[in-house]
């Protein structure tokens, strides 16, 4: 299983969340280039980073961070937040990111959506969250009405191939991941799948690699000492 750290970008600090709740912050680093560099030197290669402040707004309020990430760094990188056009879509792909992520366009624009995946062919990956099942969109606020599960039929049918999927109501509380939904994707479909939120333990990883989860974002537990990066890293 690859473990890959995450950095979550609030006015320009690493936060993290609880349960999605803006309101509900933690800051972490003054300066996110740090958490990434601390990743770095802990021996990580890929690294998720999610621009907040533009997932809430729809725009890319974050940039220069992730430039200034990208330019002194080595990490893979995987990026979203605020993503809603092919115009900002091609913006962070030509700054050589590695992939991005998208949620609200996926499901609001797919043509716009597979275009890009046309043009970037495998460097997106399409961020389902979820509220029992149905996928939340505007940076979780809303409820789009859409199962999951017919939200991944209705993708892969234009060609997406990777999904993350995060249940909103185990982010950011370290009380295990939703392993009963990632079986159940698991059972229907034959996915990239990164599972996130609620990892709190290096038993949660066990248990998401027993279930046959190749990639596992972590959060929380690693700014809070949950998990030793060094177990992690092995």
């Amino acid at each position: 299983m690859k473990i890959i750290p995450a950095i979550d970008i609030k006015n320009n600090k690493c936060v993290r969340l609880y349960k999605g709740q803006m309101e509900k912050e933690t800051v972490y680093f003054e300066n996110p280039l740090e958490a990434a560099k601390n990743f770095e030197k802990s021996g990580f290669s890929r690294l998720h980073i999610v621009d907040l402040d533009g997932a809430i707004i729809g725009r890319l309020e974050n940039f220069r961070t992730l430039k200034n990430i990208k330019e002194n760094t080595n990490f893979i990188i995987q990026y979203g937040g605020g993503i809603r056009s092919y115009e900002k879509a091609k913006q962070v792909l030509d700054l050589e990111i590695d992939y991005i992520i998208i949620g609200t366009m996926a499901i609001k624009s797919p043509k716009i959506l597979e275009k890009i995946s046309n043009e970037y062919p495998g460097q997106i990956i399409v961020s389902l969250d979820v509220n029992n099942e149905n996928v939340a969109i505007n940076g979780w606020k809303k409820d789009s009405k859409i199962n999951i599960f017919d939200a991944i039929d209705d993708l892969i049918s234009i060609g997406i191939k990777s999904f993350l999927i995060t249940d909103i109501s185990k982010d950011g509380t370290l009380e295990g991941p939703n392993l009963e939904l990632y079986e159940k994707i698991n059972s229907q479909y034959t996915i990239d799948l990164i599972a996130s939120g609620g990892v709190g333990s290096k038993k949660d990883l066990i248990n998401l690699k027993n279930i046959n989860i190749k990639n596992a974002i972590v959060g929380k537990a690693l700014y809070e000492n949950k998990v030793e990066m060094k177990e992690l890293i092995e």
